[in-house]
């Protein structure tokens, strides 16, 4: 049930762009602070527990991935925008060329 909200939530939150972007930005910032954390203030620590070092670092690494798929995704979503708007703009300049020619067949 909770997993079902959290997939939820996290797909509403990919649909819209701004929200998208947002939430990009926070991991991209959440991941910096991460590795930062483990080279600079954690690293005595992590070099101490070596289980504890390779789980730090595999999150970091995930934490990276998962930034880099949303990065991925916000792109093709992008590109696809595009694409579609460009679309629209060539069917709507269409149509009103369609619409000249009519007038001026029509005044002939």
């Amino acid at each position: 049930m909770l997993w079902q909200t959290i997939v939820t939530l996290f797909l509403t939150i990919l649909h819209d762009k701004q929200a998208r972007r947002k939430m990009l930005f926070i991991f991209s910032i959440a991941t910096l602070l991460f590795i930062v954390l483990g080279f600079i203030f954690l690293s005595d620590f992590l070099e101490q527990h070596p289980f504890v070092f390779s789980l730090y670092w595999l999150f970091s690494l995930a934490l990276t991935a998962l930034m880099l798929m949303m990065a991925t995704y916000d792109l093709l979503i992008t590109k696809k925008d595009i694409k579609n708007l460009k679309e629209v703009e060539l069917q709507r300049m269409l149509g009103e060329i369609k619409k000249e020619v009519s007038k001026k067949r029509n005044d002939e």
